[in-house]
């Protein structure tokens, strides 16, 4: 796939066929929720239901939801430094040097450079993220910090349950690793 456009279309194919195969979903709400980078693709998606699929899906399309979404990097990555001083993550000489910084990774972004604006900005926000290993705060709660990286929390309860081979059978991955 290569725009949020085939991922829409892709999406819609995946949900029709779907639908034959469980038809006893057919009339249900729905709704599309996603975070991160799913702020270019929920958009797509909810837009391809509701116009271009809306016969050919036989669902309740009722709304979709953004957590914390990529949707705009250009206007979005000079925000960081600001949110970041306002809620005392950084310091005054940090958020000067981020601010010219994201002003940099903007210039990067418009020229449509894309690698090299990807890992400018990302080395920006790991000043204020600090590393996966070693990160400067719970990024899921700013006001916590994290004793269990990379994620700040103990996801050994689902690790345990997704490795359990009953789970894999139901789940179809059987003899594969978790």
């Amino acid at each position: 796939m290569t725009n949020e456009e085939e991922v829409a279309e892709n999406m819609a194919t995946f949900m029709i066929k779907f639908l034959e195969k469980y038809p006893q979903l057919e009339g249900k709400d729905l709704y599309i929720t996603g975070e991160s980078y799913a702020g270019h693709y929920i958009p797509a998606i909810s837009h391809n239901f509701m116009f271009k699929h809306k016969a050919d899906l036989k669902v309740n399309f009722k709304g979709m939801a953004i957590g914390n979404g990529l949707v705009n990097p250009f206007l979005q990555y000079p925000a960081y430094d600001t949110f970041s001083l306002e809620n005392k993550l950084i310091g005054k000489a940090e958020y000067d040097v981020l601010w010219g910084g994201f002003k940099g990774c903007q210039a990067l972004i418009a020229s449509g450079v894309w690698p090299v604006a990807l890992e400018v900005c990302n080395l920006l926000m790991d000043v204020i993220l600090g590393s996966p290993i070693a990160p400067r705060f719970n990024v899921y709660d700013i006001r916590e910090g994290c004793d269990k990286p990379p994620l700040c929390y103990d996801m050994s309860p689902a690790d345990n349950l997704l490795a359990k081979p009953e789970i894999k059978k139901i789940l179809g991955v059987s003899g594969r690793g978790w």
